[in-house]
């Protein structure tokens, strides 16, 4: 907007004693006494010193309401201005702040203080966080999660047989009373071949053919078949939140408390297992120690419970279920599991919930852990032999979190055996399989590195308990035979049912 001023003043007066005053102000040099220059602006007399530099400005003119040429006399000037806005008093350059006092180291109070905010936050974020993995939803934020994760494809099919044994409750134990009677193992865990001619390095496996994945650890990668079904998920490192320790420190934590469970333990007694000895390979996975926790079902039982322990050992699994780190690690790789195979997850928390309305004493090992049975492997090398996990829910997932302290470029890769893979897997890591119904294991490690595991998975019989109406089949075949006949009668095709709670890649494309 253009405004039109006029002022009702002498010009040269007004003029001179502006000029004085920028004189005062040091903006503008005094006249120069030597300067013969002819501008009417010489005549003008200088303004005298006073206490203000800005008392030297005269006032403001009276601005007319309606000026004309007509209304000007011969000693006045019109003056018109062509401004944006309003006429403004000059501006003055503003002062830079003080500089800032350098920072003081904080007082004993503070720190209180501070650390106090800390733990404030943490809890209002726990406050927010569902108290069991029964309840636990995936934030809308962290939908997207999935479709960020690189990929690796195999060449194999989930649909293209059935892997699991009839009515896909438990996988297939194909070792099971052949050869020399050894069969694989019906647990989770690591073992170590003992020689025969088996592969342990590295370099044995590519002779066979095997190829090797390189992982850092530090980001998420499906694995998938040929469909772009999810078959396992290696997973990324949790950022850390506020207050919390880093995860290389959360991993070396929870190292150090299976260390001293591992020394505290009465292996004597079960489900604790001894590492073999005297030829008697009680432990089929390998050569360690292995305790578990949890509830499960199968080997004889007549109902789902609490694996039992001596009062001594349950007062030491007791203290370890309380260890933060364990929390922190079990708790990742559930909500993981939530991420990447929401349908298969909602599954397991509305069975273990209705388990819970026919025996509510059953609780889950870690409250924010959807799996409902806890293994960790014990030994200064853990190591595993070919393997399947057959007794877990078929078409479930296992989680699977190696620890220790070795090179992952030379040792200790995870071995998928039926696809024909070595994962470089460092500590720390975690990987989210269906170990029922691949074999599985890790090569072998080199001398002054450690390694153990934890691992976590539910057995078939649970989900196979709840769907028969929370009793055994001989039972459920005489109370209810109809419903008994019908779901003898699906057996075969169940499979390929089963198969739908899988996510495929293409579902998280568009998110």
């Amino acid at each position: 907007m253009t405004t039109t001023v006029a002022l009702d003043i002498n010009f040269e007066e007004w003029l001179g004693g502006a000029l004085a005053g920028l004189q005062d102000l040091h903006l503008v040099s005094p006249p120069s006494p030597a300067s013969n220059c002819s501008s009417p602006l010489s005549s003008v007399p200088s303004s005298p010193t006073i206490s203000s530099p800005l008392s030297s400005v005269p006032p403001s003119p009276t601005i007319s309401s309606s000026p004309s040429l007509s209304d000007t006399h011969s000693d006045t000037a019109l003056l018109t201005l062509m401004l944006p806005g309003p006429l403004l008093p000059p501006m003055l350059t503003p002062l830079l702040p003080p500089p800032l006092p350098p920072a003081q180291p904080l007082t004993k109070n503070q720190k209180r203080n501070q650390k106090a905010n800390v733990r404030r936050r943490r809890k209002r974020a726990l406050a927010k966080s569902p108290t069991s993995a029964l309840d636990y939803k995936v934030r809308l934020k962290h939908l997207c999660k999935p479709s960020e994760a690189a990929n690796y494809t195999v060449d194999i099919g989930m649909d293209e047989c059935n892997r699991a044994a009839d009515g896909a409750w438990i996988g297939l134990d194909r070792k099971k009373g052949k050869g020399k009677g050894k069969r694989e193992s019906d647990g989770d865990g690591d073992g170590d071949g003992d020689g025969d001619g088996k592969p342990k390095s590295v370099d044995d496996f590519k002779r066979l053919g095997f190829k090797v994945f390189e992982w850092d650890g530090r980001k998420t990668v499906t694995l998938t078949d040929k469909q772009g079904t999810i078959i396992g998920v290696l997973c990324d490192q949790p950022p850390n939140s506020a207050g919390s320790s880093s995860w290389s420190e959360t991993c070396q934590g929870l190292t150090t408390a299976l260390q001293q469970v591992e020394a505290e333990l009465d292996f004597s007694q079960g489900p604790v297992l001894p590492p073999p000895y005297q030829g008697c390979n009680d432990n089929r996975r390998g050569n360690f120690k292995t305790a578990s926790f949890g509830v499960s079902y199968g080997g004889g039982q007549t109902k789902p419970k609490e694996l039992a322990h001596t009062p001594y050992n349950q007062d030491v699994l007791d203290g370890f279920k309380k260890n933060p780190h364990l929390a922190r690690v079990v708790t990742y790789a559930s909500s993981m599991f939530a991420h990447y195979a929401p349908r298969l997850y909602d599954y397991y928390a509305k069975n273990f919930a209705s388990l819970k309305t026919s025996q509510p004493e059953l609780k889950l090992p870690v409250d924010t852990s959807i799996f409902t049975t806890i293994s960790f492997n014990l030994a200064s090398q853990v190591v595993a032999s070919e393997h399947k996990d057959f007794k877990n829910l078929a078409y479930g997932l296992c989680a699977i979190c190696a620890l220790g302290n070795f090179d992952p470029k030379l040792s200790g890769h995870f071995i998928l055996w039926e696809l024909k893979l070595l994962i470089e897997f460092p500590a720390g890591s975690i990987i989210i399989i269906p170990s029922a119904l691949f074999s599985h294991g890790n090569v072998g490690l080199q001398a002054g590195e450690t390694r153990y595991s934890l691992i976590q998975y539910s057995a078939g019989g649970l989900f196979r308990w709840v769907k028969y109406g929370y009793r055994k089949w001989e039972k459920f075949k005489k109370q209810d035979p109809k419903k008994a006949k019908a779901e003898w009668s699906a057996r075969p095709t169940r499979w390929q049912e089963v198969l739908g709670l899988f996510s495929n890649v293409s579902e998280f494309a568009a998110l």
